[in-house]
C-alpha cells in the first residue's frame, strides 16, 4: 500500500494510516509553516520562547498562531493520557500576558472545547476534517481585514443581529418580486384572487372588464364594467414583501432553490458558509444559543446538532455538484478560506441589511473567493496535494521523541474491523473511484477556458443539454397539433375550446384510428413536461421574442386531460399562445444547436414545423444509454495525476455525426396556427354589408401599407375574427359609411378591450379604414393569409372539396421579394373583387375575364402587368356563357414558381352555382397567368413606395 501510483485505490478511511501526517494548513503560506516549526521547537525546549521570537520578528500573526496551536497542540489530546495534557501549559501563561484582550480566543483552542463544546476524541474522529476547516473559517473571519467579510464577522461576534439580516442563500418572496416586475412594465397592473385563493393579474387600467375562468380551479374571475365578481377579491394592496429575515429554512436542502444570480455551485458553497457561521455563532461554550435562536424562523432543541447536520449536507451537495470526493472538497474550501486573510484594499462596504445588498454580496463573494479556484480546479488540486505531501514529509523526517509523539496524534483513521470480507464490498472504496457521466464531462470541460473555443459544438451541446432533452416532447406535441390541425381546423369555435376540457372534447368525437388513450396521454405529458421546464424562464423568453404579447396563464397551470382544449391548440394570442410558445422555444433550441454545426456540416436544410412529429427529425439522446457509451469510449483516468482525461475532439465529432448530421432546422414561421370556426369563410356576407353600407376600395398604396403591417398568419386570423364582429354589427345597424373605424370601435368598446382590439387591427387599418372599406380590408387580409399559408407549406384551402382542386406540376419558388409579394396580393384582390362585383344573373364568359385583366394594366397607373397568357384549353373548355343564380368563389391554390425566366404564380379559380340548395358543378373554369419580375409598385410620391 506504499505505492503512490495506486494510493487512490486504497484510501486511508479503508486501510488506515499509522505514520502519515495530514496537515492542510500548510496550504496557507509560509507564516503557518514557520509557526508549526516554532511550536515543535517549543515541545523540545518545553518553553514558548521559539514562538515568542517568531512573533517578535513579525514572521507570523494571530490567525496563523491560532491555527498552529489547534492543529499542533490541541489535537494531540486525542491519543494522550491526562498526564500529558499539560503540554498546553507551555503556552497558556505566555498567551495571557502577550494577548490580554484575546484570552477568550486562545483558551478554547488549548482546552479542546472549540465551538459549542465540540471535543476531538475517538467517538468523533470522523469529523476531524470538518473541525479543522471550521477552525480555519472562524479565525480567518475574525482576523480578516476585508470589508466583504465584515457581515460574516457580525454573525460570529454579534449573533443578536441575525434576526435583522437578509442572510445569503435564504429564500425570498417571489410573488412580491413578480409584482414589482409587472408594475415596472405598467404601473396599473393589479393583483386579484379567485374564491379559492388563486392569484391573477389585470392589466391596462387594473380594473375588471371581462369575465374569465381561473386557470387553476375554473371559478369565475374578473368582472364586467369595472365590477368585480362578488366572490373575488383585490389583493394588490396586501401583496407586501414577505421575505423573512434571519435564518428561515427548516428542512434539509437537497437541491438549489431561489438562487437569485448564483449558480448551483455558488449556492451550495455559500449555504455551507452561512450554516457554518450560524454554528460558530453559538459560541465555544454554547453561551449564545438564545441570541442565535432569536434569528431563527422555528424552534430547535439542539442548535449545535441542527447546524452540524446541515453543514455536512451542504458539503455533500457541493461534492456531488463538482463530482469530487470529500477530501478534495476540503482542500478547495481551505484554499478559499485562505483568501479571507488577504490584505487587498477595499473601498466598498457590504452588509445584509437589504435584499439588494444581500444579492450584491452573494455575487461578489462567489467571484472573489471561489470562482477563480474552480477555473483551474485540476491544477489547484494537484498543486495542493503535492505541497501537502512535501511539507508533511519534511516534518516527518525530524528525529526526536517529541515529533514522534506529535505524529502519533494523527492516527485518526484506524484500521477498520468490519465484517466485510472483500475490499470491493466496502462502499467507501467506490467513494474514490471516478464515475463516468455526462455531469462529469461537463464539469471537467468547464475547468479549461480554452475548451469553449477549441470545441465550440461540444461546448454548445453541454451548455444547452437540458434544453435539448426537451426535444423528445416536441415530437409528441407536434403529433397532437397535427391531429387537430388536419381533423378539426376551423371546425371548433373558440368558445367551445375554452369551455371544454381535452378529455370532454375527445369523448364527444370519434378519435382517428391509431390514437389510443395511452398515446393521447403521452402527448399530454409532453405538454406538461415542457411547461414545467420553461415556466421559470417564460417571462424572460417572452420579453425577448414577443415583447408586445401577454400570456394569460397562472404559474400553477398544468396540462392534463382536464385542461381546457384551447391551451393545446397553438395561436398567437389567448390560451393557445402558451402552446405556441412551447413549440417556438423547443424549435429555437434545435435551430441554435444546428446553427453551431454549420461550420462542419456542409448543408443543414430548413423544414416546416409540422414535419417534426417524428423523433427521427429531432436531436434526441439518452444520457444514461447511447450518449454514455460515447463518453465511455473516449475517457481515461490518470491516477498518478488524479486527472480525468476526455478526448473532446472525438466526443464532439461522434455527437455531431450521431445526433445532428441528418437533422434539419425548423422554420419558426411555419409553426401551425389553429384557426377557429368563427372566422368568415364565405363572401355572401358582403352582399348584406353592401346593402347597408356601400363598399368602396382604397388607394393601392394604402392597401400595400395595410398588408405590410401583418407579418404572420396568426396576426391575420385575429384581425379577421375582429373584423367579423365589426361587419356583423354594421349589417344590423344604420351607420355613416364615412365613419372611421377608430370612432366606430369607441362606440362598441372601451377600456382594456378597446386597446386590445386596436392592437389586433394594427395602425394602418385604423389610419385608413372606414366602414365603407371593410370589404377591401377583409379581402386583403384573407388574400395575404392564403399567400403566407402557401409559402409556409400549408394548404390555405384545405376545407374545400378535393373535386375542385387541380394539382399543377410547376417548380416552386417561395422567395418572392417584398415588393412582388405586395403587388401580387393587390392583383389578387382585383381578381376576387371582379367576381364579387358580378351580380346574380350576369353573364360570365372568357371574354369578360380577359377584359378584366386588360383593365388592370392602367389601374390607377400603379400596377404594371406584363406577359400574362391564357392557356389554349381555357378557350376550348369555355365556349358558352354561364349564367349564375348565386356565385361562390374559392381561390383553390397559390403556387409561386419560376418558368422560362419569369417569376409568377398559378391560381385556379373555380366557379360553381347553387340553385335550390343543390350544388351543380359546371365544367371547371381554370385560368393560368404569369407575372413577371417587372411587377412592382410605382413610386406615387416620396412617402409611398
Amino acid at each position: 500500500m506504499k505505492n503512490e501510483d495506486i494510493n487512490w485505490v486504497t484510501p486511508e478511511e479503508i486501510v488506515g494510516n499509522n505514520d502519515s501526517v495530514i496537515d492542510r494548513y500548510v496550504l496557507l503560506d509560509d507564516s503557518y509553516v514557520l509557526t508549526k516549526k516554532a511550536i515543535l521547537d517549543c515541545f523540545s525546549t518545553r518553553s514558548p520562547h521559539p514562538l515568542k521570537e517568531l512573533l517578535e520578528q513579525k514572521k507570523t500573526t494571530e490567525p496563523y498562531l491560532c491555527l498552529g496551536l489547534y492543529q499542533n497542540v490541541t489535537i494531540l489530546a486525542k491519543n494522550m493520557s491526562d498526564s500529558m495534557l499539560n503540554l498546553a501549559s507551555i503556552f497558556e501563561p505566555w498567551l495571557r500576558s502577550t494577548f490580554p484582550n484575546e484570552t477568550k480566543i486562545f483558551a478554547p483552542l488549548l482546552n479542546n472545547s472549540f465551538s459549542n463544546l465540540f471535543q476531538v476524541n475517538d467517538e468523533n474522529w470522523r469529523d476531524i476534517d470538518l473541525t479543522v476547516l471550521l477552525v480555519q473559517l472562524k479565525y480567518s473571519i475574525l482576523f480578516s481585514k476585508l470589508s466583504i467579510i465584515e457581515p460574516l464577522r457580525k454573525i460570529l461576534t454579534q449573533p443578536m443581529l441575525i434576526q435583522n439580516c437578509y442572510l445569503p442563500t435564504m429564500p425570498q418572496d417571489n410573488l412580491f418580486d413578480i409584482k414589482i416586475a409587472l408594475q415596472s412594465r405598467s404601473s396599473t397592473n393589479k393583483f386579484y384572487s379567485c374564491p379559492n385563493g388563486h392569484i391573477y393579474v389585470i392589466g391596462d387600467c387594473g380594473r375588471p372588464w371581462i369575465m374569465d375562468k381561473c386557470k387553476t380551479c375554473g371559478e369565475a374571475i374578473g368582472g364586467e364594467q369595472h365590477r368585480l365578481v362578488s366572490d373575488n377579491s383585490m389583493i394588490d394592496d396586501s401583496i407586501h414583501d414577505k421575505t423573512m429575515k434571519g435564518y428561515c429554512i427548516q428542512n434539509l436542502c437537497n437541491r438549489a432553490e431561489n438562487m437569485r444570480s448564483l449558480n448551483m455551485t455558488g449556492f451550495f458553497y455559500q449555504r455551507f458558509l452561512i450554516d457554518a457561521c450560524m454554528y460558530l455563532a453559538l459560541g465555544d461554550e454554547g453561551q449564545n444559543k438564545d441570541q442565535v435562536m432569536s434569528g431563527m424562523c422555528h424552534k430547535e432543541n439542539d442548535l449545535g446538532a441542527f447546524f452540524l447536520i446541515r453543514i455536512k449536507n451542504d458539503l455533500a451537495l457541493l461534492a456531488s455538484e463538482l463530482n469530487l470526493n470529500m477530501d478534495e472538497i476540503y482542500l478547495l474550501l481551505h484554499l478559499s478560506v485562505k483568501k479571507f486573510l488577504s490584505y487587498k484594499s477595499e473601498t466598498k462596504e457590504f452588509s445584509f441589511d437589504t435584499k439588494a445588498k444581500r444579492q450584491d454580496w452573494e455575487e461578489n463573494f462567489y467571484e472573489m473567493f471561489f470562482a477563480n479556484i474552480l477555473e483551474n480546479l485540476n491544477k489547484e488540486l494537484s498543486e495542493s496535494n503535492r505541497k501537502i505531501r512535501e511539507k508533511n514529509q519534511e516534518f516527518s523526517s525530524k528525529e526526536n521523541s517529541q515529533s514522534a509523539l506529535y505524529f502519533m496524534a494523527y492516527e485518526l483513521i484506524p484500521m477498520m474491523t468490519s465484517k466485510e470480507n472483500y475490499l470491493y464490498e466496502n462502499e467507501l472504496f467506490w467513494k474514490y473511484r471516478p464515475s463516468i457521466s455526462f455531469d462529469l464531462i461537463s464539469k471537467e470541460f468547464a475547468k479549461v477556458q480554452q475548451n469553449k473555443n477549441n470545441y465550440a459544438i461540444l461546448s454548445k451541446f453541454i451548455e444547452i443539454n437540458f434544453q435539448l432533452e426537451l426535444l423528445v416532447n416536441l415530437g409528441l406535441i407536434m403529433q397532437m397539433v397535427n391531429l387537430f390541425k388536419s381533423e378539426h381546423n376551423k371546425n371548433i369555435s373558440k368558445s367551445k375550446a375554452r369551455a371544454e376540457s381535452l378529455g370532454e372534447y375527445l369523448s364527444s368525437i370519434s378519435v382517428p384510428k391509431g390514437w389510443s388513450l395511452e398515446k393521447i396521454k403521452l402527448c399530454v405529458n409532453a405538454y406538461q413536461n415542457t411547461w414545467l421546464f420553461i415556466q421559470p424562464k417564460i417571462s424572460e423568453y417572452m420579453l425577448k421574442n414577443f415583447p408586445k404579447q401577454n400570456l394569460s396563464v397562472q404559474f400553477q397551470h398544468s396540462f392534463d386531460m382536464t385542461t381546457k382544449l384551447s391551451y393545446f391548440l397553438p395561436t398567437l394570442s389567448g390560451d393557445g399562445f402558451l402552446s405556441y410558445l412551447m413549440i417556438h422555444y423547443m424549435a429555437k433550441i434545435q435551430n441554435e444547436m444546428l446553427e453551431q454545426c454549420k461550420k462542419k456540416l456542409s448543408h443543414i436544410p430548413t423544414k416546416s414545423a409540422q414535419l417534426f412529429d417524428d423523433q427521427s427529425q429531432l436531436i434526441t439522446f439518452d444520457k444514461q444509454s447511447d450518449l454514455l457509451r460515447v463518453l465511455q469510449s473516449n475517457f481515461s483516468y490518470k491516477s498518478t495525476e488524479l486527472k480525468f482525461v476526455f478526448r473532446y475532439e472525438s466526443i464532439e465529432n461522434q455527437i455531431m455525426d450521431k445526433y445532428m448530421r441528418s437533422k434539419a432546422q425548423i422554420d419558426l414561421n411555419s409553426i401551425p396556427i389553429f384557426e377557429y370556426s368563427d372566422e368568415i369563410s364565405y363572401f355572401r356576407t358582403f352582399k348584406l354589408l353592401n346593402e347597408q353600407v356601400v363598399q368602396q376600395s382604397l388607394r393601392l398604396s394604402e392597401m400595400a401599407q395595410i398588408m405590410d403591417d401583418f407579418k404572420n398568419i396568426s396576426e391575420i386570423s385575429e384581425a379577421l375574427n375582429t373584423l367579423r364582429i365589426i361587419i356583423d354589427y354594421t349589417i344590423v345597424t344604420s351607420l355613416d359609411p364615412n365613419d372611421s373605424l377608430v370612432d366606430f370601435l369607441k362606440k362598441i368598446y372601451s377600456g382594456s378591450l378597446l386597446k386590445q382590439t386596436e392592437a389586433i387591427l394594427k395602425a394602418k387599418i385604423l389610419e385608413y379604414g372606414r366602414l365603407k372599406n371593410l370589404k377591401v380590408i377583409w379581402i386583403l387580409l384573407i388574400t395575404k393569409k392564403s399567400i403566407l399559408s402557401t409559402i409556409s407549406g400549408q394548404d390555405p384551402f384545405e376545407s374545400l372539396d378535393d373535386r375542385f382542386k387541380i394539382e399543377t406540376m410547376l417548380k416552386l419558388d417561395l422567395n418572392m421579394d417584398k415588393a412582388s409579394l405586395i403587388s401580387l396580393t393587390v392583383i389578387l384582390y382585383q381578381i376576387i373583387d371582379f367576381f364579387l362585383s358580378t351580380k346574380i344573373g350576369d353573364d360570365i364568359n372568357i371574354y369578360s375575364i380577359k377584359d378584366m385583366f386588360d383593365s388592370l394594366e392602367s389601374l390607377d397607373g400603379v400596377i404594371m402587368l406584363e406577359n400574362f397568357v391564357f392557356p389554349a384549353k381555357l378557350n376550348n373548355q369555355i365556349s358558352q356563357e354561364i349564367k349564375m343564380d348565386k356565385i361562390n368563389i374559392n381561390i383553390t391554390g397559390l403556387c409561386p414558381f419560376r418558368k422560362n425566366g419569369y417569376r409568377g404564380c398559378h391560381i385556379g379559380i373555380f366557379i360553381f352555382c347553387i340553385s335550390e340548395n343543390i350544388i351543380v358543378v359546371p365544367d371547371e373554369l381554370e385560368f393560368l397567368f404569369q407575372v413577371t419580375k417587372k411587377i412592382k409598385l410605382k413610386k406615387r410620391d416620396k412617402q409611398n413606395d
